[in-house]
């Protein structure tokens, strides 16, 4: 065989593949991408990030199991009992958050967050253990595509659908519908949108809920790919922040566009590089965003997308 024809070979399998790497790329970044909207419509709302988000999902994940798998509950019930923890935690600590603000302590919700995060993941690991993962049924339909030549397993495929699905409802809600509007006025300007009767608190709560929740259907997405565990959301949170990095955490665009560059990259490097490197990769993201615009590449003169 002739240097060229090798050199063909060796190229066209390179971008074979690329275009594998690139294409689990594309359900990566599907998944930060629901995940980063949630943390974006909660910073934008209450100007505060929450590192529990994450744990929230965990904690309504192992509401699940304990309910669905370990007492043989119906599906749709764990799954109900899961979303409702959810939305508790996510409307209490929501409050709490709001009423210091209010007082006028900016950082005490960032820090207590933290705190809450601490928390729960020691409630986790004291009623659910924390050294043998669980492993979670599939909740919807299993099969395999083949796509361009890859094979591609429904979990990806279902979180790309569910991502797409949430987007356009999000974007109805946003733009068509009364609360949703009220919601977009008290982000624009609470004290206008508070002055012609608009209830901004709870406005911001019902974001809190929609952004936990959006957590949650990603974790019980993602999980029978892999395993429930008290840490299960901490890489997936941190490439979902990374990626609101990329809006500024005010663009959901920007959080989609962040998501879908992190989620490639990750691809990239774990098949080409090192898999170690995957993890560095957020990080990464997150110092060159701060580096070159800090307020985010989609926010442009206070303007929001």
């Amino acid at each position: 065989m002739s240097k060229p024809t090798i050199a063909l070979n060796s190229m066209i399998q390179f971008l074979a593949g690329a275009g594998s790497a690139a294409f689990y790329g594309l359900f990566l970044a599907s998944l930060y991408a629901l995940v980063g909207m949630g943390v974006v419509l909660i910073f934008r709302s209450t100007r505060t990030v929450n590192f529990a988000h994450g744990q929230f999902a965990v904690t309504g994940g192992f509401v699940f199991l304990q309910s669905a798998q370990l007492m043989h509950m119906p599906v749709a019930v764990g799954l109900l009992l899961g979303a409702l923890t959810v939305v508790v935690l996510s409307l209490v600590w929501g409050r709490m958050s709001l009423s210091m603000e209010r007082r006028g302590d900016d950082l005490i919700p960032l820090i207590g967050s933290f705190g809450l995060f601490l928390a729960l993941d020691g409630i986790a690991v004291m009623i659910w253990g924390g050294q043998e993962p669980f492993v979670i049924a599939p909740i919807l339909p299993e099969f395999q595509v083949k796509v361009a030549g890859t094979v591609v397993d429904s979990v990806y495929l279902w979180i790309l659908a569910t991502f797409l699905i949430c987007s356009l409802l999000l974007g109805f809600f946003m733009q068509r519908t009364s609360v949703g509007l009220k919601l977009r006025a008290s982000v624009q300007n609470r004290e206008a949108a508070e002055l012609i009767g608009i209830p901004t608190r709870r406005m911001a709560l019902i974001a809190w809920v929609i952004g936990s929740i959006l957590a949650f259907v990603a974790l019980m997405l993602f999980v029978p790919r892999s395993y429930l565990e008290d840490t299960s959301m901490q890489a997936i949170l941190l490439s979902a922040f990374a990626a609101a990095a990329v809006g500024g955490f005010e663009s959901f665009s920007g959080a989609a566009l962040g998501a879908l560059v992190l989620g490639i990259a990750e691809a990239l490097s774990g098949r080409y590089i090192a898999s170690s490197l995957q993890a560095i990769v957020p990080l990464i993201v997150i110092i060159l965003m701060i580096f070159a615009n800090p307020r985010g590449a989609f926010v442009v003169r206070g303007q929001r997308q």
